[in-house]
């Protein structure tokens, strides 16, 4: 596991934590966005097991829980399939955690170097004002009211 950059860290420093970074993005497995759930239900039959209080009730059924095109996506696997979705799962917070730390990195790594360049190629600010941007059409000028 890598550990957390520090702000003050050199370049060679902040280049060797990248490259470690990004070698375990590449060693990521499959992976699969969402969440793994456990569930047991009770059916309508009252005689049944799981009618009696403290009874868990049937299963346990898995599910996974994801979001498909802004949608949240809901879809049963078997008891066999659950631990190889949960290990997909984890691969996917996996790869999301190395990411942000990579990009955390990149941005130390870039202040860094810019402030290993100096000042002389440091951008200095324009003087241009920026161009008035409106939405709408300009508003007729208001005349007094009498």
């Amino acid at each position: 596991m890598v550990g957390p950059a520090t702000p003050s860290a050199s370049i060679p420093a902040l280049q060797q934590r990248r490259a470690s970074i990004l070698a375990s993005i590449s060693a990521i497995g499959a992976l699969r966005p969402g969440t793994v759930s456990e569930i047991y239900t009770k059916c309508g039959r009252p005689a049944c097991h799981c009618q009696q209080q403290g009874d868990r009730g049937h299963g346990p059924y898995f599910r996974l829980v994801f979001n498909s095109a802004g949608k949240q996506t809901t879809r049963s696997f078997s008891a066999r399939n659950a631990e190889v979705l949960r290990a997909e799962v984890a691969e996917c917070q996996r790869l999301r955690r190395l990411t942000g730390e990579l990009i955390e990195v990149s941005e130390q790594l870039s202040d860094a170097r810019l402030q290993s360049a100096g000042p002389a190629s440091a951008q200095r600010p324009s003087k241009k004002k920026p161009a008035r941007r409106s939405s709408s059409p300009p508003s007729k000028p208001r005349s007094p009211a009498s």
